[in-house]
């Protein structure tokens, strides 16, 4: 699984040069610009190891949208992983993640309109699903 870096001011200077370096050592490097230019520049090349995220430290707001945007994303990443591996659970340091099936009962609505409310549990049609979790 590819390992992930945050980075503040990747457009120039010491953070530019980190998130070259990271990039090449096969992180995916989340780095902050303030320019929509900057980011591109870095995307094309950086390519894939490269997610921008915009925003001003200046601005806890902005701040905030990106990382609850970065967790998505890593959640993900690290579902897409899972599935690839056929694994539902994976242990990082002191972390457990899980990608587990739940199954789950869902009331057919459609064929209790045509039977009457009394006969409902025998319409009721079980379901799976997948719950991801990190503890």
């Amino acid at each position: 699984m590819m390992k992930n870096a945050v980075i503040t001011g990747v457009s120039s200077g010491i953070g530019l040069a980190t998130a070259r370096e990271l990039a090449k050592a096969g992180f995916k490097v989340f780095g902050s610009v303030r320019k929509k230019e900057d980011a591109l520049r870095l995307k094309e090349e950086l390519g894939d190891s490269y997610e921008p995220l915009f925003f001003d430290l200046t601005d806890d707001q902005a701040i905030a949208a990106e990382a609850a945007a970065m967790i998505g994303s890593i959640k993900d990443e690290i579902k897409r992983h899972m599935n690839t591996q056929g694994v539902d659970e994976l242990t990082v340091g002191t972390h457990i993640i899980r990608y587990t099936t739940v199954l789950s009962n869902r009331f057919d609505s459609t064929a209790f309109k045509k039977v009457m409310p009394d006969v409902y549990k025998a319409y009721t049609k079980q379901t799976t699903s997948r719950r991801f979790s990190i503890a």
